[in-house]
């Protein structure tokens, strides 16, 4: 069995060298070849933020979707496209993602640094993330075999797939088996293997990291599986005796490490692990080679080779970034690099690494692609490297030495004790909001903007949150934990809750699915989430994914048809479609069909109340193959907050759009109320609002007063008034400040507070008086006192503007 996984992953090796090395062969390949294309558009389209790969590899997607041909000149037009911020020619981003795409920084070296290998940006389209499963799957099964061949026990399992230790793709795999109680791969003697496209080679490695060790690395040639598995069974004793003194370097490098801790700051300590912890997420940073943790001088030093990253000793830090900062006087130096000059600051507060996170992020990625050297490093702390990849022994290490450290410091908090003795362990102060609550009053007066903020505090539960982490928060839930939809005219039931929707199924009947509408998804998995939490067996992941394994040979084309066992017989999944599955009983030749759809609410019910006669049979073993896989290795769930905010939400007609939801959003009726409310929908389905899901609306008062709202609505949601505030602050600079508050008085004697200007026509960057005065305000006055010019004249000349001609033009008294 383990030889056809090596043939099936050295075939592999071969067509992913072949790739790798023949760019004119990749290119045609991926030309040809779509298979992976959906699965690459899925996993990179862009949906809040942007990213410069992930949209580089959505576009080329896109392109291959139109039947368009992508070569190196293609991809070249794609990144300068993206690095002119303008991709129009090719694909529309929504209003938000154009923003964060303009708003990108701009670094001297672009956006594409590293990325000139199109091996690099097209491994997505020729390896698949089933493929990679797959993968490391035959892998487990063959380190496995290996620890049982030798009855091995305490040992960690080392595998790094064709994805490679830094996910950017390879052309090889390989396993190392090292003992339990090693800090890393690095710091161990290994019972490894690799597979190429020439084979198996392998026997007894040396960790890179062991750099005073006498040991000349086995790199025999294989023929068979069998054969390295009887080379590891003679090598048993060598790998076990070169083991036992490793664990005195540990030991020793333990000690240094726990006498550098002491020297630093323990406020400083916890922010520089919540950064470094901070880089491994958005890096995907592996306990690999290149990178160096090195605790000479009496600092931790995080080094991608020799070059400095990120330092701390006693309370100040150093870093790395490719980019100058503004205004800054401090001591640094300057380096040269591929991508031209470098700089190391030294000696800063964490204010400066904070505001140059994002420099100093993509100053440490271009270091990790630009070194490619594994060559040991003799100064690598093997206990300060455990601490970074482990936090268990992270916590254990300073625990010992009375360090007063929260486990859960991050870096939406870690300024919030910043000028204390100490790190707080106590739990941040919860948020308290209401449930439903309405931001009220004239345009313009930042209720778009206090949405935001507000969701954000609710979903971080945090009271300080700024705008800028603020928006960070909205861009990184929106379309899961956040929805931001916007009612009109014809906004109906049907959009908000659930309704009918026409479909044409392939036998070309007419026929009606039912569509749940934004409220009711987003509710779903609120409730999913309440109820996961506080009932950990009944978490299981989501339908899609175990129903896709369930599928996969069928998909792949292993095979033409997936056999599920019932109690005394079986029968045969041979299609399947986008509505149901095709299946042939075990006796016979005639197809029936089960609906997708039917099979999702049994699988998010936990069992079958739907089909209790007929197909029952035929359901039920899916369903139960279906539960036991949804359930394995489920990670614990944690509650979690949902928002969902409905701008301009007077402008729908609000009681058929809520319908009997408008009872079922009060607090005492929600899923954990006094007398929680279930309805019944007009499909049957049954229906209750959780507790943890909040909604926020805005209402323009100048379109329609609050008096004129539904009273029901009126009594269930808490008010909140946004008018017109003209006094700056250091978040908000309002200019011309007298002709605003001038304005606005006079249109208060005439109309009243709900028809004043607001101050955000007054802000702005490229903020000019008289385009605020033509474009804005002069449009808004005619709007609201019925064209009448002579009106809006007098109003503006009472705040000393002049306005004249047709259309009405600001006059300037210069």
């Amino acid at each position: 069995m383990e030889n056809i996984l090596v043939n099936n992953i050295i075939e592999k090796a071969k067509r992913l060298n072949k790739l790798k090395v023949n760019e004119a062969s990749l290119f045609e390949y991926v030309n040809k070849n779509h298979d992976n294309l959906e699965e690459v558009i899925e996993q990179y389209t862009p949906v809040s933020e942007f990213r410069p790969v992930k949209t580089l590899r959505f576009l080329i997607a896109n392109e291959l979707r139109q039947g368009k041909t992508i070569g190196k000149t293609e991809i070249d037009d794609l990144k300068q496209a993206i690095e002119n911020r303008d991709i129009s020619a090719y694909y529309h981003f929504n209003e938000t993602l154009q923003q964060s795409l303009t708003n990108y920084k701009n670094s001297k070296s672009g956006m594409f640094p590293n990325w000139k290998d199109a091996f690099k940006i097209l491994f997505p389209f020729v390896y698949s993330i089933s493929d990679n499963v797959q993968i490391k799957e035959q892998l487990e099964v063959m380190a496995n075999e290996i620890v049982e061949a030798n009855n091995l026990q305490n040992i960690q399992k080392h595998k790094v797939s064709f994805q490679g230790s830094n996910n950017y793709g390879s052309d090889s795999v390989w396993v190392a088996i090292i003992p339990e109680s090693s800090p890393s791969v690095q710091y161990a003697y290994q019972l490894f293997f690799s597979i190429t496209k020439n084979g198996i080679v392998g026997g007894v490695h040396k960790g890179h990291n062991l750099t005073k060790q006498e040991f000349l690395n086995q790199d025999e040639k294989f023929t068979s599986w069998t054969d390295f598995i009887k080379h590891t069974q003679q090598n048993k004793t060598l790998w076990e005796e070169s083991n036992e003194g490793v664990n005195f370097i540990f030991i020793n490098d333990e000690n240094i490490f726990k006498k550098v801790l002491k020297n630093i700051n323990t406020i400083a300590l916890g922010q520089y692990y919540a950064v470094i912890d901070k880089f491994k997420s958005d890096l995907e940073l592996q306990d690999q080679e290149n990178l160096v943790f090195s605790t000479a001088q009496k600092r931790l030093s995080f080094q991608v080779g020799k070059r400095y990253c990120l330092n701390v000793k006693k309370e100040v830090f150093d870093f790395i970034s490719n980019e100058v900062i503004e205004e800054d006087q401090g001591k640094k130096e300057i380096f040269t690099s591929n991508t031209g000059s470098d700089y190391l600051y030294k000696e800063r507060k964490i204010d400066m690494v904070l505001s140059n996170y994002d420099d100093i992020k993509r100053a440490v990625e271009n270091e990790i692609e630009r070194d490619k050297h594994t060559d040991a490093k003799e100064y690598d702390n093997s206990a300060f490297r455990k601490s970074v990849f482990d936090k268990e022994y992270r916590m254990k290490i300073f625990t010992q030495l009375g360090i007063s450290y929260a486990e859960n410091i991050d870096m939406q908090n870690i300024m919030k004790d910043h000028n204390s003795n100490k790190i707080s362990v106590e739990p941040r102060e919860t948020y308290k909001a209401p449930l439903n609550q309405i931001f009220y009053g004239p345009p313009g007066t930042g209720k778009t903007y206090n949405t935001i903020l507000e969701a954000a505090k609710i979903i971080k539960e945090e009271a300080s949150i700024n705008y800028i982490e603020a928006l960070q928060v909205f861009n990184d839930n929106l379309g899961d934990k956040i929805e931001f939809i916007t009612f009109h005219q014809n906004y109906s039931y049907e959009d908000f809750i659930q309704g009918l929707r026409p479909d044409v199924e392939i036998g070309g009947e007419l026929s009606f699915f039912k569509s749940d509408g934004v409220f009711k998804k987003i509710a779903d998995r609120a409730l999913k989430n309440a109820k996961d939490s506080e009932n950990p067996d009944s978490a299981k992941k989501d339908f899609l994914e175990v129903f896709m394994e369930l599928i996969k040979p069928l998909q792949e084309g292993d095979t033409n048809e997936v056999e599920v066992k019932m109690k005394q017989t079986s029968f045969y999944i041979t299609e399947v479609g986008e509505k149901s599955i095709e299946f042939r009983k075990n006796q016979g030749e005639s197809k029936h069909s089960l609906s997708i759809a039917t099979l999702k609410k049994m699988y998010d019910a936990g069992e079958n109340k739907i089909i209790l006669g007929g197909l029952q049979p035929y359901y039920n073993p899916i369903l139960n193959e279906l539960l036991q896989q949804g359930k394995r290795n489920v990670e614990q769930v944690i509650k979690q907050n949902y928002v969902i905010i409905i701008d301009e939400i007077n402008r729908a007609n609000i009681s058929r759009v809520f319908g009997e939801l408008i009872t079922l959003i009060e607090k005492d009726k929600r899923s954990e109320g006094k007398i929680p409310l279930m309805a019944t929908l007009p499909s049957g389905d049954k229906f209750i609002v959780p507790s943890n899901l909040y909604i926020i609306g805005t209402m323009n008062t100048a379109d329609k007063s609050i008096a004129l709202l539904d009273i029901a609505l009126r009594r269930r949601f808490e008010f909140v008034p946004m008018y017109p505030n003209s006094q700056s602050t250091p978040d908000k600079i309002v200019y011309d400040v007298t002709i605003l508050d001038a304005i606005n008085k006079e249109v208060i004697s005439r109309k009243g507070y709900d028809f004043t200007i607001g101050h955000s026509y007054f802000m702005g960057e490229d903020y000019n008086l008289e385009n605020t005065i033509n474009n804005k305000v002069v449009p808004l006055l005619l709007e609201y006192f019925m064209n009448d010019v002579e009106e809006v004249k007098k109003i503006l000349q009472l705040a000393k503007i002049i306005v004249d001609g047709w259309p009405m033009r600001y006059v300037s008294n210069d």
